[in-house]
């Protein structure tokens, strides 16, 4: 009958215990460091683990495999006993309406998902796994976030934009620093606004709010909104700091807080390649308008040979690993395809010009501040909704 060694390295428990954290260790750096999925680092963690046991600790090769064996029947078991249950009791205070009034408690503390997150994950979770512990407060705490609202897909598409917000409006092209680059906004912002004056205008993903301000300044009353709140914490310090007039609220690009028919103007600059529905957002863009109200997008294609730094751009940053397949935006469209969703949309009197002079503006300021200059192709698009009969 096999006798576990605690010791076989060196008669060393410090040793041996260096290689029994091998496979836990794998885990957390295929997971935390390569981004790998947790299958891929499961099966990659149960491998070593295999090998640690019979190599290391002198295991016999078929209890290993009974004992690993043994542990997936038991995983199996258990937490898919306790995923059923948690199914069952989310199904059940979802029909009676408990969960409605679970997700309006929440929001009554706070507005921000990450805190909610903190509260329900961290603290909640916490006092279930000390009460019951397994696979229960994953199970548990998992369908209390998804009732709350929180999507992990989006979550992570903030991440990045969270991160980045103090020194967001430091990086190339996020602010107009060029007699060049003033003249080329003058002129977008004539043709998202149409030429008319004194529109109500929701800016959506606003980030720090630059698109907000240049609206307020020409006389627009600006709303921005966006999901990543600490890009809401510098808009809006800089409109206290400013005495400006744009309104800052946190919500969903796809799920807009505002009752239909709200603006004249809706526009999103480079916003459709982070939405997981980018269809559904257009639709609910369009839902905003007014009689004659119009929606405009600024946006690019990716060029895929282009390099682009982690630090400044946020497709190439580990918090977007594995997102390539729920983007389906991510690349970037071309101005055919926004007007191809506006036609499908309703909107009339569509459009689209290749913003040639900021293209230019930026390709110039980049020989000045010594930059590789490149040209990043972009684009504003619109399209109108009908005038009533």
């Amino acid at each position: 009958m096999y006798q576990q060694v605690y010791d076989p390295v060196a008669q060393s428990f410090g040793l041996s215990a260096l290689f029994a954290a091998l496979p836990l260790t794998l885990m957390f750096v295929m997971l935390g460091v390569f981004k790998r999925s947790p299958q891929l680092s499961a099966l990659l963690s149960l491998i070593v683990c295999f090998a640690v046991a019979t190599l290391v600790y002198p295991m016999p090769v078929g209890v290993a495999l009974n004992s690993g064996l043994f542990g997936v029947a038991f995983a199996i078991t258990t937490i898919g006993w306790i995923l059923i249950n948690a199914m069952w009791i989310y199904n059940m205070t979802v029909e009676t309406g408990h969960f409605s009034i679970l997700r309006e408690s929440f929001g009554r503390i706070s507005d921000d998902l990450r805190i909610q997150a903190i509260i329900v994950a961290f603290c909640f979770g916490a006092l279930i796994e000390a009460l019951a512990g397994s696979g229960v407060p994953i199970a548990i705490c998992s369908a209390m976030l998804v009732a709350i609202g929180f999507d992990p897909v989006k979550a992570a598409v903030a991440a990045p934009w969270n991160r980045r917000a103090p020194t967001f409006d430091s990086d190339f092209g996020h602010s107009i620093a060029t007699a060049d680059e003033r003249a080329a906004w003058d002129r977008i912002l004539g043709l998202i606004t149409g030429g008319r004056s004194g529109l109500d205008a929701l800016d959506v993903g606003c980030g720090t709010g630059f698109l907000s301000f240049e609206l307020a300044a020409c006389g627009h009353r600006a709303t921005g909104i966006d999901f990543a709140a600490s890009m809401l914490e510098e808009a809006r310090k800089k409109a206290a700091d400013r005495g400006a007039a744009p309104l800052f609220e946190q919500g969903d690009a796809e799920n807009l807080p505002f009752a239909a028919g709200s603006f004249d103007l809706v526009v999103s600059r480079h916003v459709l390649w982070t939405l997981p529905h980018p269809e559904a957002a257009v639709a609910e863009w369009v839902r905003m308008l007014r009689p004659s109200g119009r929606v405009a997008v600024i946006d690019s294609q990716f060029d895929p040979g282009v390099p682009i730094s982690p630090s400044q751009n946020a497709r190439a940053s580990s918090e977007y690993a594995g997102l390539e397949g729920r983007l389906p935006f991510l690349g970037g469209r071309p101005p055919a395809d926004i007007e191809a969703l506006f036609a499908a949309n309703g909107l009339v009197e569509i459009g689209h010009d290749p913003l040639a002079d900021l293209i230019e503006a930026h390709y110039r300021r980049m020989r000045v501040e010594g930059l590789p200059p490149r040209r990043r192709y972009r684009y504003v698009a619109w399209g109108n909704m009908p005038r009533e009969v």
